[in-house]
């Protein structure tokens, strides 16, 4: 038997999506991409690409995402409170540059 859906899954040939990107100094080397659906998180890979940090509904969810990046790139041992301190201290400083 044949497949009635064979060769008609995903978009079309040519098919793009709109998107907008959003870059800022206070994020980089990540980017935003806006579709109709959804705000895609991408950081640079190799040789131009960018790569898929996630998917989210809303901006203050990459907000979030993009502190805790920003924790572990900073690397280091914490104790909990030193980490919830910090955490909290960080993202003071995404909302006040972001005027959120």
């Amino acid at each position: 038997m044949s497949d009635p859906f064979k060769g008609k899954r995903g978009r079309q040939k040519g098919q793009t999506k709109e998107i907008v990107v959003i870059k800022d100094p206070i994020f980089a080397p990540y980017e935003i991409h806006e579709d109709k659906n959804c705000y895609t998180l991408m950081e640079p890979g190799y040789n131009d690409n960018m790569i898929v940090i996630g998917y989210y509904t809303s901006l203050e969810n990459i907000v979030h995402r993009l502190v805790r990046n920003k924790m572990v790139d900073n690397k280091g041992t914490f104790t909990l409170k030193e980490y919830v301190k910090e955490h909290k201290q960080t993202l003071e400083n995404f909302k006040q540059a972001l005027n959120i």
